[in-house]
C-alpha cells in the first residue's frame, strides 16, 4: 500500500536549514507519509548528503529517499524530478528552509482523506 503523502523537499546549498526542515517532519511522529529529498548539485552537496544520512539513522521510523542530481537542474526541473520519484497518493512540497507546525501532517492527511 502506498503512503497517503509524499513529502518532497528540493534542496540546494542549505544543509543546516534542511536538517531543521527534516526535524520538523520528525516532530509529526509516524504517519501515512514518506520523505523524498532531491539535492540539485550544489557546492555543499556532501554536507547535504551527510545531513540526510544522519537524519535517517536518527529516525529509522521515517522512510527517507535521497537523490543527488548529476547536474544542476534548476528549481522547476528539480521539483518535477521529485514528482517522478514520489509514490504517495498526494505530494506535499516542503522547502528546505520551511518548518512544519506540530500536527500539520496529520491534519493534511485527514483533509485529503475526507470524501
Amino acid at each position: 500500500m502506498c503512503p497517503k503523502l509524499s513529502i518532497c523537499i528540493p534542496t540546494y546549498n542549505r544543509p543546516i536549514e534542511l536538517i531543521q526542515a527534516l526535524e520538523s517532519v520528525a516532530m509529526q511522529g509516524c504517519g501515512e507519509w514518506n520523505v523524498y529529498v532531491s539535492e540539485d548539485r550544489s557546492p555543499r552537496k556532501e554536507e547535504i548528503a551527510a545531513a540526510v544520512n544522519v537524519f535517517s539513522r536518527n529516525h529509522p521510523e521515517i522512510t527517507v529517499s535521497y537523490s543527488s542530481n548529476e547536474k544542476n537542474l534548476g528549481y522547476d526541473a528539480n521539483l518535477r524530478c521529485l514528482l517522478d520519484k514520489a509514490d504517495g497518493e498526494y505530494c506535499l512540497f516542503l522547502g528546505d528552509d520551511d518548518l512544519l507546525a506540530h500536527g500539520s501532517l496529520k491534519y493534511v492527511v485527514e483533509a485529503v482523506s475526507r470524501p
